[in-house]
């Protein structure tokens, strides 16, 4: 599963306007803009996956189970 292009963008200038004052190019050479786009980025995933898991699994039990173990994956880094 992958996060549609236009997700990416908005993270990516949600990362921008938060971190670097709307300046695009603050980027170069710091670690925690780049960091918190990849939180973001793998947020968005985990909660694809967790969409595609209510969907696919016949028991609401299983479901939440392995969507709670999905998003626990998350649960260290920064959104």
């Amino acid at each position: 599963m992958t996060v549609a292009p236009q997700w990416i963008k908005d993270l990516y200038l949600q990362v921008a306007d938060e971190l670097c004052d709307g300046k695009e190019w603050c980027w170069h050479g710091t670690d925690e803009p780049l960091q918190r786009f990849a939180a973001l980025v793998a947020a968005a995933e985990r909660e694809a996956c967790c969409s595609i898991v209510h969907g696919q699994c016949e028991s609401d039990n299983v479901a939440q189970r392995t969507v709670d173990a999905i998003r626990a994956r998350g649960k260290n880094e920064k959104p």
